[in-house]
């Protein structure tokens, strides 16, 4: 038997055999990633991967904005399992995933997440009749993980981060 490795989605096992004077030796990994949802996403471009799998191109596409990447929010809400609610009179945004609540206000760089005040660099803002908010801040408020590989302008969100 030769060696091999196999990745089935999160679950990933690998054989390695050894034959240690006659007696066969077979080594078995099997590793799982905590990661449930990898979504990537290019900017400017409106097709957007959830776990490697083309979902139905946004209206809106990602964008940078005074140096932040923004998103619209529905998008990542509903991907991480959040409920949504926007009041369109006051224009708030609120944002509900286990026990976590996050409530924004497009034009208003104020936000607070469990009550708590937090400053954005950017307010979320309103495009092609869409929502958007800063990245990082939406995701890693939710727990999640952000790349950026700035060759190929494509973001990579991991929900839940992956433990160190």
């Amino acid at each position: 038997m030769k060696p091999w490795t196999n990745n089935y989605g999160y679950l990933h096992i690998s054989c390695d055999e050894a034959d240690l004077d006659n007696q066969n030796k077979i080594t078995v990994d099997i590793s799982v990633d905590t990661v449930g949802l990898k979504m990537q996403l290019t900017l400017d471009n409106p097709v957007v991967l959830v776990n490697d799998k083309p979902q139905p191109p946004l209206e809106a596409a990602p964008f940078v904005y005074n140096g932040r990447t923004m998103v619209p929010v529905r998008l990542i809400a509903e991907a991480f399992g959040a409920q949504i609610d926007y009041d369109s009179v006051t224009r708030e945004i609120t944002i509900r995933l286990g026990e976590t609540v996050i409530q924004l206000q497009t034009g208003n760089s104020k936000a607070m997440i469990n009550g708590k005040e937090v400053k954005l660099d950017v307010p979320p803002m309103v495009r092609s009749g869409r929502t958007f908010v800063p990245l990082r801040f939406i995701s890693e408020a939710f727990g999640a993980n952000v790349s950026f590989d700035n060759t190929t302008r494509t973001i990579t969100i991991l929900y839940p981060a992956p433990k160190a």
